[in-house]
This record gives structure tokens, C-alpha cells and sequence, in this order.
């Protein structure tokens, strides 16, 4: 459908949440505070669509440390998909809390967005990885200046990688605040640069034996209040804090000794003329094989180049056998690699 307006600002939702009174940090929800309000698709990591009932409970503790975070926004840009669950907190319902608009027309396109930014036009801007690497692409190009912008910058809704991270502080002077965590859990956690994971003050998180990580919060909307639910991730504890692994399912085995995917793309990403790296297990000649798909920045760079930066950091069964540089990822609507169009399964 098309969108006519150019902003939605605190009456979209009087409808749908009329007291917006009780988001004030402290106070209690509404009697039905725990009834169905939204329900949300989500496909996670599986590809398969999934709806997730969310209640005004559960976006309201999300709404409150959103606040603490990053204030009252008068003017947020969205540039992620409101079905993604930062993209409906961040974007839509803080803006709207908060008495701000949700700017639908600086949306429209990174460079847009970048010019608004140091125009003092935004607050906040909500993007995933993707659109920040093309916004670097804009800056790197010369013909788009941006320089400490009084405006912040949030990413969401799959990892950035440290390259892309500190690429985009160095040509703006201002760093991107990362958020995790998903439809099923609520916000689970956030970081400004390359430090461990901060939980956010309403969440508790615990790691089981096979390290996979578990959350009680009441933004969770998949198991009953007051329970653990544990999310697909492998994670490293941090005293309070931790560190991402990688998906559960992407720890693998390569001649019989375990490999974690998310640890061998981030190794290459700090390859020298890398941008993007994913890697996937595929069959070669009979045998399960690592393959690493990168996208090399403006400089460039070769197969060979990628498999000894690995070699000479990671254990030998961790370097991909085979190395493709191609010219960008396919990415699924909420901005994520999509592996099986990569593997040829779409």
C-alpha cells in the first residue's frame, strides 16, 4: 500500500493504545496489559514464517529502556521493516510514545538519510547492516560529506561486522549503537562498539551447559512469564556481559572437529580489502567443505589473499577450502543474508 502522509506522529496509535500515558518509565501497565495486542511474522533462521503474539506488556518494558537509551526523539528515520521487532520499538512506537514523528520520507535512501542527519533534520536513524554499507559506498564516493552529524545512529536485525563499524565512525565521526535480539525474545542486549554484549536492566540471561543462551524478560512472548526461553545463539560469557558465538545451528563439523561460522567470517571481514563475508558448508567432491563468499571493498581483493589472512589467525580446519568473491550478498526483506539462495535453494 502506498503511505500519503510524510510522518506518523503520536495519534497513529491512540487507536490501538489510547492511554499512552502508562509508557512513563515507572509506572504499571494497564489491567489487560498482558492480552494479545500484536501479532508478528518472523522467519528467524529457519526460513519458515512464524507468527509471534506480543502484548502491550511486552512492548511496553521495550518502549521504557528505549527511552533510557536514547531519549525522546523528535524526528526518527526508519530505515528497517516494522514486521523486524527493533523496527516497530525504535522507529514507530518511540517516536510515537515520545510525542516524536516517524519521518517516512527520510527513508526513501541512505544518501537521503545521511544529508537530513547532518542537516540537524533527525534524531535517530534505524537501519540494518546493509544500509549502512551503502551509506559508507555514498561517503566513500566523495560527493556526500557527513561529518558528526548531531544525530544517532542504530543498527538492528542482523550482525555488523567491526569493518563496516568502524568504517562508518571513521567517515562520520559518530558510532552506531547496536541492538540484538528477536521477534520471540524482545530486545535482549546492546553495545556502542566492539565491547561485549550489555544486557538490557529488564532482561536475565543465563548460558546452558552446550552454551546456548537463555533469557527471562518480560518482553517475552513465546513462554509463560517468569520462565527462561532459550534462543538459538552460542555465546561466551562475560562476567554479567558475553559474546556471540554464533547460531547453534552454525557450529559444524569439518573433519571431525567443530567450527563456528560466525567466528571465520568475522576473522576474514578484518582481511584487508574485505567488506562482507559469509560461510557456508557445502559438499565438494563428496566431503563437507567451508566456503566463504566475500565481498571485497573498493581496494580489492583475491581468493589466496582471504584463505592466508584466515590460516595465519584461525586452527587449518577452520580456512575455507574454497574462497568466491562476488559483488554482494543476497539479503532476505529483513536485511539478512539469505544462505539458501547463496547455496542455490531458493
Amino acid at each position: 500500500s502506498r503511505v500519503a502522509a510524510d510522518r506518523i506522529g503520536p495519534s497513529t496509535l491512540e487507536a490501538l493504545i489510547p492511554d499512552q500515558r502508562s509508557v512513563e518509565p515507572g509506572a504499571p501497565v494497564t489491567r489487560d496489559s498482558g492480552d494479545p495486542l500484536l501479532l508478528l511474522c518472523t522467519s528467524g533462521s529457519t526460513g519458515r514464517p512464524v507468527l509471534v503474539t506480543k502484548s502491550y506488556a511486552n512492548l511496553v518494558v521495550e518502549v521504557q529502556f528505549q527511552q533510557q537509551l536514547f531519549g525522546r526523539p523528535s524526528r526518527v528515520a526508519p530505515l528497517v521493516s516494522w514486521s523486524n521487532i527493533y523496527g516497530l520499538i525504535v522507529s514507530l512506537l518511540l517516536p510515537a510514545f515520545s510525542r516524536g514523528v516517524c519521518d517516512l520520507t527520510a527513508g526513501i535512501s541512505p544518501r537521503l538519510v545521511l544529508e537530513r542527519a547532518q542537516q540537524g533534520q533527525l534524531d535517530l536513524v534505524v537501519a540494518v547492516p546493509a544500509i549502512y554499507r551503502a551509506a559508507v559506498n555514498y561517503l566513500q564516493a566523495g560527493d556526500l560529506s557527513v561529518t558528526e552529524p548531531d544525530c544517532r545512529f542504530v543498527s538492528a536485525g542482523a550482525p555488523l561486522s567491526a569493518a563496516l563499524r568502524n568504517r562508518f565512525a571513521e567517515m562520520t565521526r559518530c558510532p552506531i549503537i547496536e541492538l540484538y535480539g528477536s521477534t520471540e525474545a524482545g530486545g535482549v542486549a546492546y553495545r556502542r562498539d566492539e565491547e561485549p554484549w550489555t544486557p538490557q536492566p529488564h532482561v536475565e540471561t543465563r548460558v546452558t551447559d552446550d552454551g546456548r543462551l537463555q533469557v527471562r524478560s518480560p518482553s517475552v512472548s513465546v513462554v509463560p512469564a517468569g520462565e527462561f526461553y532459550t534462543i538459538g545463539d552460542l555465546v561466551h560469557a562475560r562476567g554479567e556481559r558475553f559474546d556471540l558465538v554464533g547460531r547453534f545451528d552454525d557450529v559444524v563439523k569439518i573433519g571431525g572437529r567443530r567450527a563456528a561460522l560466525k567466528e571465520i567470517e568475522e576473522t576474514a571481514e578484518r582481511c584487508p580489502g574485505v567488506a562482507e563475508v559469509c560461510v557456508l558448508v557445502e559438499r565438494l567432491r563428496r566431503e563437507l567443505r567451508l566456503c566463504a563468499y566475500v565481498v571485497p571493498d573498493a581496494g580489492g581483493v583475491d581468493a589466496e589473499a582471504v584463505k592466508g589472512y584466515v590460516r595465519g589467525r584461525l586452527a587449518d580446519h577452520k580456512v575455507p577450502a574454497v574462497v568466491r568473491v562476488v559483488e554482494g550478498l543476497p539479503l532476505t526483506p529483513s536485511g539478512k543474508v539469505d544462505r539458501q539462495k547463496l547455496l542455490g535453494k531458493d
